[in-house]
This record gives structure tokens, sequence and C-alpha cells, in this order.
């Protein structure tokens, strides 16, 4: 059998904001009083059941006794407290990310929090007191009043039944609601940092400008494909961005430079891309512009798909289904300057919008 929900706090007097909790009501009285309803509260601290206050003459509704509650722990908390930190997010980059091509802020920003001490800003407060903004006038559960612009006030809404009306959202006012389901969720919220989640929602609080500083940027993985002056070629995919401090030896800079030609790029799905036979083969058709000597059956007239392989027309004719790795040594390579070109001319519509670093000959970098 689910036990039944009991209050653990009360009223000291009846025209007193004074809250006592039911671990220390033993020996300070009789009769206590209900924050919601004022009626009488009698202390139950027996052997067997869990310590509790119980209305001496008729049922109150816990939601508006723990809605009561609420309001009077949080006003005492804003009152007496000397800090009342409120965190608020905001994006921090590295110092490199204004001028480094890779850096996107979904992916490379730090989610990071600055907090602010809201008794700096906001001065009184009262309960369920009214203030008119504009043309219209509200009520919210506290009132904390801004130092500098009494139009600017913060509200302070516990929601335990009922969340905060959309005109006091679009009123303008700051304002943070609490979600309560229980009097440990109240004790939570007393004495620590307020910060969007769960339980706690925030509005019309201005989101902070992005940051650029000292800290480092989220690792960025990379793919650079790399072809030698051996005319072989290798796929890194363990490329991290140049700013971003090495995660362990299996992490390098695409900045370390080995062959004569390097193009790095995000490992990002791009449909063309794919169809056309991916970044690597658009690396061999770009690198081919500089070196005419380049060879590979991909740039050769003798490429042709047959059951979605692609093959070599001659080896087909001879029985064999196996492309020349060592396409440089074949005699019978030809160069198929359209097929080069329409790859060029897909890997250039690609760069408009996404970043490709192409490094060419002792870091000639080509934008």
């Amino acid at each position: 059998m689910k036990s039944p929900i009991q209050c653990h706090s009360a009223l000291r007097n009846i025209d007193s904001e004074e809250i006592i909790d039911i671990n220390d009501a033993k020996g300070l009285g009789k009769v206590f009083y209900c924050p919601y309803c004022k009626g009488e509260m009698i202390p139950r601290c027996g052997k067997h059941n869990e310590w509790h206050f119980a209305h001496k003459r008729s049922e109150c509704s816990y939601d508006k006794y723990l809605h009561s509650l609420a309001e009077l722990k949080i006003l005492k908390w804003i009152r007496e407290s000397e800090t009342i930190s409120l965190s608020l997010p905001y994006k921090s980059a590295c110092s490199e990310s204004v001028r480094c091509g890779f850096y996107k802020r979904e992916t490379c920003a730090i989610d990071d929090n600055n907090d602010f001490n809201l008794k700096d800003f906001f001065g009184q407060c009262e309960k369920e007191k009214e203030i008119r903004i504009g043309e219209k006038s509200f009520v919210p559960d506290i009132l904390w009043h801004c130092k500098i612009n009494e139009s600017k006030p913060l509200f302070i809404e516990i929601f335990v039944t009922h969340p905060c009306e959309k005109e006091k959202i679009e009123s303008g006012a700051h304002i943070i609601e609490f979600c309560i389901k229980s009097e440990n969720d109240i004790d939570r919220i007393i004495g620590s940092t307020i910060q969007e989640s769960e339980r706690v929602r925030l509005y019309n609080f201005k989101p902070l400008e992005d940051v650029v500083g000292d800290k480092p940027c989220g690792p960025v993985y990379l793919h650079k494909y790399t072809i030698f002056p051996s005319h072989k070629t290798f796929l890194d995919f363990h490329i991290t961005c140049r700013y971003v401090p090495s995660l362990s030896d299996l992490y390098k800079s695409y900045t370390l430079r080995r062959g004569f030609f390097e193009m790095t790029y995000r490992n990002e799905y791009d449909a063309q891309i794919h169809n056309e036979g991916g970044m690597e083969v658009m690396g061999l058709a770009y690198a081919s512009q500089y070196d005419k000597s380049l060879k590979h059956c991909w740039l050769c007239t003798n490429q042709t798909n047959s059951d979605g392989f692609t093959i070599c027309k001659l080896l087909k004719e001879r029985g064999s289904r196996i492309l020349n790795k060592d396409a440089y040594k074949c005699p019978d390579f030809q160069r198929n300057e359209d097929i080069i070109n329409e790859k060029i001319e897909i890997l250039n519509q690609y760069r408009q919008t996404h970043y490709v670093d192409v490094w060419v000959d002792n870091a000639q970098v080509l934008t």
C-alpha cells in the first residue's frame, strides 16, 4: 500500500513566516500552523511511523501547501543570502577560431557557463506583490525588484500544478520558474546555483555571446588524403585541428606534411562526393593538375564499371576483374582529361560551402 503524502514543515506561529521542520518540532510546542490554510497542525513524532505534521481539523490541499512552503523558503533564502548564483550558458572558442577554416561553432566551441550573483542586480523581494508592466498588471509568486530599472523585475514562479502563464512570459520580465513536486525539491533549490534544467526554467534571459579566449576548442577530427612523391597514397583518419594539443600519439596535426600533395577535410558525408567516388578520387584528380605523370586507374580512359565494380576494360577483355594497383607501371595508362576535369569541378563546387585544406609542394596552400 502506498504511503500517504505527509507534511514535514509548518509555521511556528500563525502570524509569522518562520518555518519549522518536523525534526526540530519536538519539545517546541503542541500546535503549529499550515503555511497555506493557516490551520492548526499537530506534530506526529511517534516510534513507528515517519515523523510528520497533521492538520488538526480539516485536510488541506498538499499542492497548495507545497506551493506556499516553497514561496516562504525561497523568499527566506533570497533575503538572507549574500549570493544567489545564476549560471547562464555560453560557447567558448579558442583564439584561433577567427582564422581557422575548419572552425564550426556547433562542433568546435565548448559549452561553458558564467555565474552571476543576482543580488548584484536585484534588491527588495516580496511575496505575491502586484506590479504593473506596460498596460498590464501581474502578481508573481515572488517579485524581485531590479536595482537599476524598476520596469525590469525578476519573477520567481513556483510550478506545482500550473506552469507560468503565457502573459507573464510575454511581459518581458526575467522569470525563473522552479518545478516542484516534493519538499525535497525545495530543499535542493535552497543554496544551490540556479541553472536551467528539467526542474528549472528560465525566460527572457538574453543568451550570452560567444567568448573567444585561451581555452582550446573541442577535438576536431579530420581526414587527410596524402599522395607521396612515389605516387602511393594514404588516407589518414587520425588528424586533429592544428590548434588543439594532441590527445595521444595516435593523433597528429594536419599540418605535419609528408607527401607532395595533401588534402585535409572534415569527415562529413556528402551525397554527390560519395556517388562520384569519394574525396580520394577528387584528390587524385586535383593533384594531377600539378603532376602530369600521376597515374591511377581512376584517372584512366580504360576504367569502366561492371556490376557495381570499377574494373579495367583491358583486364576485362583478358578475363580479369581486378584493377592494376600499380597503375604508375602500366604501359596502357591513358589519361582521361574529361574525368579529371569533371572531378575537379565537383570538388571546386564542394569547396564553395565546405572548407578543404589543399597543400601542394612545400606548403603552398590553395584557396
